[in-house]
């Protein structure tokens, strides 16, 4: 069995898009391989759809004896998250499944099964992507 741990995220503007760095912790109890796959994708604003939503998947392989897997979308030209009064507050959606890698050998090297798996955890995130940055100089006064 494995679950997806607290999933961090870690955005970098730069040129008109955001690098999306994404750490998806694994807990595991069987030492194998898994297919950890996450898709990005603009949210519902206002219960409307946008227009033209675009879906961005990956899919990476967990080897055995590794915990973590790192993932980065970079996207172009994103829907910003912006304060109340001062524009819309637009989200992305991030959802995660991770599956036993699902493929084995059998019957010699030259035979390849591949097998439909149902995942063994899902988890999704609503996320902003935004300008703001956070001050931590204390005030003295």
């Amino acid at each position: 069995m494995a679950k997806i741990g607290e999933v961090s995220f870690l955005q970098e503007q730069e040129n008109g898009c955001v690098r999306l760095s994404i750490k998806v912790p694994i807990c595991k109890d069987e030492d194998i391989k898994y297919k950890v796959s996450a898709q990005l994708y603009p949210s519902f604003f206002n219960g409307a759809k946008l227009p033209k939503v675009e879906v961005m998947a990956k899919t990476c392989l967990l080897m055995e004896g590794d915990s973590e897997i790192n993932m980065e979308f970079v996207i172009d030209k994103p829907r910003l998250w912006m304060p109340e009064g001062e524009g819309d507050q637009h989200l992305y959606n991030v959802d995660f499944t991770i599956k036993p890698a699902g493929m084995r050998m059998s019957g010699g090297a030259a035979a390849l099964e591949i097998t439909k798996v149902a995942p063994l955890d899902e988890k999704s995130y609503t996320i902003r992507l935004t300008t703001m940055q956070v001050d931590t100089i204390v005030d003295m006064n």
